[in-house]
């Protein structure tokens, strides 16, 4: 099985849709051939499994539906509006989630919420526009768009509540902000702080998960 990082991805998309959202509307029992992303854009729905998992999806959340459980999906109460867009798609174009050809990394989490992220419609809202359109490059356009929710939902689901990094790297940080404009390299930054520039790499990979020029 290969394990996918966020800069291995290469949707292969097969639907994309963005519409309103009728009261009693329902899809199951059912099962999916792919991946779906479903993002709830108004009103409220709720997912269940044959297996027993049930979910109440909110605006400005985003569900992952995988290939082959048994599910229902459906519009619930019939008050106001309810809009959703959705997409189905592969993670690599030569690969199927449902026979284990890959897993991502990190793993992806059923319910995201994206409601900070204001890109994330617009990307949904650009991946439909994109996918009913006839340009020549169609599918390579949805692709780039639906990779950009990818890595934007991975980037949220990799967030891990870290520690406060220490009292030196605080210092380290402001002497980089205050030399935004500067050519400052790490050996700048050793001789600053009466150290290797090894050292320097080690504690920014240890602290922050990347180097000085990152």
């Amino acid at each position: 099985m290969r394990i996918l990082h966020p800069d291995d991805l290469r949707p292969l998309v097969r639907m994309v849709n963005f519409h309103p959202v009728p009261p009693g509307a329902s899809w199951g029992s059912r099962t999916i051939a792919d991946l779906e992303l479903i993002l709830n854009l108004t009103g409220e729905f709720e997912f269940f499994t044959d297996a027993g998992e049930r979910i109440v999806q909110r605006p400005g959340q985003v569900l992952l539906i995988y290939p082959t459980e048994r599910h229902t999906y459906r519009r619930s109460g019939a008050a106001g509006r309810a809009m959703f867009s959705c997409i189905h798609c592969e993670l690599l174009p030569a690969g199927q989630w449902a026979a284990k050809d890959y897993r991502l990394e990190p793993s992806p989490r059923r319910l995201t919420d994206v409601a900070g992220d204001r890109e994330i419609p617009r990307l949904f809202r650009r991946a439909a526009r994109a996918f009913g359109g006839y340009s020549r490059f169609r599918q390579e356009i949805v692709s780039t768009i639906v990779r950009e929710i990818w890595l934007r939902l991975a980037e949220k689901w990799s967030e891990t509540a870290s520690p406060a990094v220490s009292r030196r790297m605080e210092q380290m940080l402001a002497f980089l902000r205050d030399r935004l404009g500067e050519p400052v390299s790490r050996r700048d930054l050793a001789e600053a702080f009466a150290v290797t520039p090894e050292h320097v790499n080690y504690l920014f990979r240890k602290e922050l998960g990347l180097t000085p020029t990152q």
